[in-house]
C-alpha cells in the first residue's frame, strides 16, 4: 500500500453483500499515503478508500450508529477530527466529521445514556472522555476530564455483577484505570462495539448477530378512562426467554430493550410509541380517543434483531363504547343450534380459540367442516375492514358480552347496515339476559339489560358495535330531538333518588359533565362540557367545524357516576 500501518485492522460486512471486508487506516507522508481503506477480504483488492489530512493510528469501530440498518464506520484521525461513513453508499453521516480540537482515541459504540440511541465514546490525547450523539453533537455532561492521555479504547460492561454498566477508562500517562458506575437501568444495554477489538476476545470482527430473540408473551393491559375523555393503558407482559432477567433465561441472554407498538385498526398501522429496558415488563401509555379501537403489541430487541410481536391486546378507546370489542361470536344454524365459540383477540382472550360452552348447544358435528369456512370473529375484532362470510347453513350470529350490560344500541357496520335502523326493521337485532331467551331490541332509544346480542342477516358485515354501559343504578335516559338549526339534547339532572351524584372537580360550582357524540365506528365527532339537566344544541358539525355526513350517531353524557346514552339520526342539512 506504500503506507505505514499503526492501527489494528477490523473485519465485517460493511456493504451488506454477506461477505466480509477488511477495514484499516494508513499513515505516511505525501500524496494519498494517509487513507482509510476497505478491502475485499477474499482477494485483497481495494473496494473503497478515503484520503484524509491526518494519520489513522487508532482502530476504528463498526456498528449501525444512525439506526438505518446499515453498518457504519467510525474513524479517529490525528487531524483532530472524528469521521463517520455509512456502508450504504459510503456517504458521510450527517453531522460528521466532528472537530474536537484534540486527537481522538479509539472509539466504542454504546447506548451510554439509555436513550435507545447509540453514542460514540472515546478518549483523547488531552486526557478527556468524549461522548457524541448519532448526529455528531456532544452529549450533555461531556467531555469529562479524566487524566492526561486517554486515547486507549474505553470498555463497558457489568464488571461487578450488580446489573449496572460500568465504564472503564485508562489514563496512559499515569497508568491509572478509572471506573464509572452508570447507574440503575444501564445494563444490559445496546453496545455493538463495546471495547477494544469489538469484544472480550478482541477479535476485531463485527459478526452479524443472527440469533433472533423470542418474543415476549402474555401481554395484557388495564385501561383507565379519565373524566376528560382520555384513555391510559398499563401494559404488562412476560419477559422474553432471551432476557437475562427472565425467570428462566436462555442463551443468548442478549435482549437490551422492549419496543412497544400501538395502532388504531383499521385506520393507523402499528407505530413505535416507546421502549422498556431489559428486565422491565411494564409500560404506561396514553392513547388517542378519536378512534374506535386501539391495539398494542410488544417486541424484544437485542441491538441487532427484533423478535416477532407478542400477542395483541385491543381496547375500545372510550369508556362504554363498543361493548362487543373482542367478545366471542357464535353462529346460529337453521336447526337452531349454535356453533362453537370463536373469540376475537382481546384483553380477555388469547388469539382465536374455539370451545364449546355450557349454556350453548353445540352445532351438529356434520357442520364442523362448514364452520371452518366462516369468519364470525371479524365481527368484533375492531377492524371494520373484513366482511363476514357465514358458514353454510348459518342464519344469525350471537355475541356474548360476558356479563349483564345496559345495551343502548346495536349497529352493524357494512353489509346489512341499512337493515338495522328505521321503522319495522329492528327485527333483525334481538337481546337476551340468558342464552336463547331473546326479545326484540326496542327502537325508542332506551337501554335494555342483556348479555347476549343476536343479529340476523349479518352476511357481508364488517363489524357489530354494541353501545351501552355495565349495568348500574346510576343511569338515566337521554332524549334527543330535531330543532331549528340542529338537534336538541336534553340532559338528565344529576340529583338521583338515592342522593346526589358525585361530580369530579372541574373548577365550577355547577354539576357539569362531558357530552360526547360518536359516529357508528366509535370515533369522537363532537364534545362539550355541559351542566346536568340542561338542554344542549348541536348544529351537526364536528369539533373542527366541518359538517358530519348523514347517518346514525351515538350520544353519551357522563356527570360523575351518572351515565346516559342515546342516539340521533342526521338526515339532510341542519340549516
Amino acid at each position: 500500500m506504500d503506507a505505514w500501518f499503526y492501527a489494528s485492522p477490523v473485519v465485517g460486512d460493511v456493504d451488506g453483500d454477506r461477505e466480509n471486508e477488511i477495514v484499516i487506516g494508513t499513515a505516511g507522508s505525501g500524496g494519498d499515503a494517509s487513507r482509510l481503506l476497505i478491502l475485499d477480504a477474499a482477494v485483497g483488492t481495494v473496494e473503497q478508500s478515503w484520503t484524509l489530512d491526518g494519520w489513522i493510528v487508532r482502530p476504528i469501530a463498526m456498528g449501525d450508529l444512525d439506526g438505518d440498518g446499515s453498518v457504519d464506520l467510525v474513524v479517529p484521525c490525528n487531524d483532530e477530527y472524528l469521521y463517520a461513513w455509512s456502508g450504504s453508499g459510503y456517504a458521510s453521516l450527517a453531522g460528521f466529521p466532528v472537530h474536537i480540537g484534540e486527537q481522538p482515541g479509539a472509539p466504542m459504540l454504546v447506548d451510554i445514556d439509555t436513550d435507545y440511541e447509540l453514542e460514540v465514546v472515546f478518549g483523547s490525547d488531552e486526557g478527556n472522555l468524549w461522548a457524541l450523539n448519532p448526529d455528531g453533537s456532544v452529549c450533555t455532561g461531556f467531555p469529562l476530564s479524566v487524566g492526561a492521555n486517554t486515547k486507549a479504547c474505553p470498555a463497558v460492561g457489568d464488571i461487578d455483577g450488580d446489573c449496572r454498566s460500568e465504564l472503564v477508562v485508562l489514563d496512559q500517562t499515569s497508568a491509572a484505570v478509572h471506573c464509572y458506575d452508570m447507574g440503575e437501568g444501564s445494563y444490559p444495554v445496546e453496545a455493538p462495539w463495546r471495547q477494544f477489538g469489538h469484544d472480550s476476545w478482541h477479535t476485531g470482527c463485527f459478526a452479524a448477530d443472527n440469533t433472533v430473540p423470542a418474543p415476549p408473551t402474555n401481554l395484557a393491559g388495564e385501561v383507565e378512562y379519565t373524566s376528560d375523555g382520555s384513555g391510559i393503558v398499563d401494559l404488562e407482559w412476560t419477559l422474553s426467554v432471551n432476557d437475562m432477567y427472565s425467570s428462566s433465561p436462555q442463551d443468548p441472554a442478549d435482549v437490551v430493550c422492549y419496543m412497544v407498538w400501538r395502532g388504531y385498526p383499521p385506520y393507523d398501522p402499528p407505530a413505535l410509541v416507546g421502549r422498556a429496558t431489559a428486565g422491565d415488563s411494564t409500560y404506561t401509555h396514553e392513547f388517542d380517543t378519536g378512534y374506535p379501537a386501539v391495539a398494542y403489541t410488544v417486541t424484544a430487541f437485542d441491538g441487532t434483531n427484533e423478535s416477532e410481536p407478542s400477542n395483541e391486546v385491543r381496547f375500545h378507546t372510550s369508556d362504554g363504547i363498543n361493548l362487543a370489542l373482542g367478545r366471542p361470536v357464535r353462529e346460529v344454524f337453521d336447526s337452531g343450534a349454535e356453533a362453537m365459540s370463536i373469540r376475537a383477540a382481546s384483553p380477555e382472550s388469547a388469539p382465536l380459540e374455539r370451545k364449546a360452552t355450557d349454556d350453548i348447544i353445540a352445532a351438529p358435528s356434520t357442520l364442523d367442516s362448514h364452520l371452518r369456512g366462516g369468519n364470525p370473529a371479524c365481527l368484533t375484532d375492531g377492524q371494520t375492514d373484513e366482511a363476514y362470510t357465514p358458514s353454510v347453513g348459518a342464519c344469525a350470529v350471537v355475541i356474548d358480552l360476558g356479563g349483564l350490560h345496559e345495551v343502548a344500541d346495536v349497529i352493524v357496520s357494512g353489509g346489512s347496515e341499512a337493515a338495522m335502523h328505521g321503522d319495522g326493521r329492528r327485527r333483525s337485532v334481538s337481546l337476551a339476559r340468558e342464552a336463547g331467551q331473546y326479545t326484540t331490541l326496542s327502537d325508542d332509544g332506551n337501554a335494555a339489560f342483556a348479555r347476549y346480542v343476536r343479529v340476523e342477516d349479518a352476511a357481508g358485515a364488517e363489524e357489530i358495535l354494541v353501545y351501552g354501559e355495565i349495568a348500574s343504578p346510576e343511569r338515566a335516559s337521554l332524549q334527543t330531538s330535531r330543532s331549528s338549526g340542529g338537534w336538541s339534547i336534553r340532559l338528565p339532572a344529576a340529583a338521583r333518588s338515592g342522593g346526589s351524584v358525585a361530580v369530579p372537580s372541574t373548577g365550577s360550582t355547577s354539576e357539569e359533565g362531558t357530552l360526547v357524540i360518536y359516529d357508528i365506528a366509535g370515533r369522537r365527532v363532537w364534545s362539550t362540557r355541559a351542566e346536568a339537566g340542561a338542554t344542549v344544541s348541536w348544529d351537526g358539525r364536528r369539533d373542527s367545524g366541518s359538517r358530519v355526513p348523514n347517518g346514525v350517531y351515538l350520544v353519551r353524557f357522563q356527570c360523575g357516576s351518572l351515565v346516559s346514552t342515546g342516539r340521533l339520526e342526521v338526515i339532510g342539512s341542519a340549516d
